[in-house]
């Protein structure tokens, strides 16, 4: 997946500005708004189907490890 691979353009990061740096922040939240935009049709499905699966005793199974494994431990507790 590209999102897990190094971003050339962040290689100096630590020698830029400050306002720099924070606009970066922005502009990738704005990326990862577009992206989950786009798919919004198919995230509503699949709430719909885990929905209809939970709520007929069906489970739901979370496999991740950093942040969405511990994500993933929230939820659960």
């Amino acid at each position: 997946m590209s999102t897990e691979r190094s971003s050339p353009r962040y290689s100096s990061i630590d020698l830029w500005e400050a306002e720099d740096i924070a606009e970066s922040i922005v502009e990738s939240q704005f990326a990862a708004l577009a992206a989950v935009h786009a798919v919004r049709k198919e995230i509503a499905a699949a709430v719909v189907a885990m929905r209809t699966r939970l709520q007929d005793r069906g489970r739901l199974i979370y496999v991740g490890a950093g942040t969405s494994g511990r994500l993933a431990v929230q939820d659960g507790a």
